[in-house]
């Protein structure tokens, strides 16, 4: 998998035991989905990374990932938008990450709202 080749400091937790937490190694936070209801959820959260692709180092790869599935739709659409988009790093074209939070509203996903973005310390190379 891409994302455990790369020096991310957003992982998800234990994705093989379905432990789609997300974890935050800087400082060892755990961020979790929300439900108040046990089939109805409140908050998911996701993660958004841009970096050189590890098994082609002449390409970049977008990973779009969330705990469930409305985490994973909202980022789909935050990357389109115009203040993700403005960001200097995506403009440059740099490698980063960013970690979000969508509330879900009667099965219908609000705004995503990035709770961290970080730059990742990996060269650019051009083709």
């Amino acid at each position: 998998m891409a994302m455990e080749r790369l020096p991310l400091t957003f992982v998800f937790n234990d994705p093989d035991k379905n432990d789609v937490r997300i974890l935050d190694r800087t400082n060892e936070r755990l961020h979790c989905s929300i439900g108040r209801k046990e089939s109805a959820l409140t908050t998911d959260f996701g993660l958004i990374v841009r970096a050189q692709n590890p098994f082609n180092r002449e390409r970049q790869i977008l990973i779009i990932a969330g705990s469930y599935g409305f985490g994973t739709a909202a980022a789909a659409t935050l990357v389109t938008t115009p203040a993700f988009l403005k960001r200097d790093i995506v403009q440059q074209g740099g490698s980063f990450e960013a970690l979000f939070s969508v509330d879900i509203v009667e099965n219908v996903a609000q705004e995503p709202i990035v709770k961290e973005f970080r730059e990742l310390n990996i060269p650019v190379l051009t083709p």
